[in-house]
């Protein structure tokens, strides 16, 4: 039991250490952020971003577009306090007023942004999955044979997909010993 607790620890420490270096790159996509950052600053934040999605982001683009956007909703924008927005209300507002050809690369940084996966449902699912296994009646079995259960149990969709007289044929051609009478 402390294998498979250690590993959901590790696990869920990976995950933190990856959900936070995202929130770092992204976070001045947030408006409380983006009106109170100076060009300098965001530049940096926004030439950091595209450098990590070379292939989706314009290196060169998004930086202007960043600082674009910024001025333009402080500006021409005063009926939205777009300091509360969130950034999925930032893309919104763009698609609103049609402005995703003007701002392209912030369109797709806002996209990535909030589609990345920031749960932890694999974690969340080896627990739930024990809690089943491990049960009172099979409080003796081995560590081995609860983390394979768990495994099973947790890839489920993957097993099921298994055929198994494949897989026994298998086995049992790899381990069998003919004996010639």
């Amino acid at each position: 039991m402390k294998e498979v607790i250690d590993m959901i620890l590790i696990q869920l420490k990976d995950r933190m250490r990856s959900v936070t270096a995202l929130n770092d790159i992204f976070s001045f996509l947030g408006c409380k952020k983006l009106k109170h950052l100076n060009d300098n600053e965001l530049k940096a934040c926004a030439a950091n971003l595209a450098s990590k999605y070379l292939e989706d982001i314009s290196e060169d683009e998004f930086p202007t577009e960043i600082l674009v956007l910024r001025d333009q909703l402080q500006n021409s924008i005063s009926s939205i306090n777009f300091e509360e927005m969130t950034p999925l209300d930032l893309l919104n507002l763009i698609q609103e007023r049609e402005l995703t050809d003007t701002f392209p690369n912030v369109c797709i940084a806002l996209r990535i942004y909030l589609t990345l996966p920031t749960t932890s449902a694999s974690c969340e699912r080896s627990f739930s999955k024990l809690k089943i296994i491990k049960n009172y009646l099979r409080a003796t079995m081995t560590q081995d044979r609860l983390k394979n259960l768990a495994i099973l149990s947790i890839e489920s969709e993957e097993a099921n997909l298994i055929n198994y007289d494949d897989a026994i044929n298998s086995f049992s051609e790899r381990k069998s010993r003919k004996i010639n009478l």
